[in-house]
């Protein structure tokens, strides 16, 4: 259940243009490596969200790798949970290289 990729593409396209918002959780809502990646075009655009919460989905290696490159560009997110995002070691390495260019956030 969950609003899923599809639901994540609408709210990425609010994202891109928000001026406003500053903490959003997605918890469990079934986001996989396609919403990570609406979210990664998102964050890129967004200079507002100091705040993510996406644990409990599915984004898996791929799916951060496309999120950890938009850390390396946004420099606004200081907070970012991924708990339970079935991410390996590999998704560990993007994430760990995308900290070293941002360390303004937490993870």
């Amino acid at each position: 259940s969950g609003i899923g990729d599809g639901g994540v593409l609408f709210l990425c396209e609010a994202l891109k243009v928000n001026q406003t918002l500053t903490e959003l959780s997605l918890r469990n809502n079934s986001i996989r490596c396609l919403g990570a990646s609406y979210l990664s075009e998102a964050l890129q655009a967004n200079k507002t969200l100091v705040s993510l919460d996406l644990g409990g989905n599915f984004v898996g290696d791929e799916g951060i790798h496309h999120i950890s490159s938009a850390l390396k560009e946004n420099v606004c997110l200081s907070s970012l949970s991924l708990r339970s995002n079935h991410i390996g070691n590999l998704g560990a390495g993007y994430l760990a290289r995308a900290l070293e260019l941002n360390s303004g956030l937490e993870v």
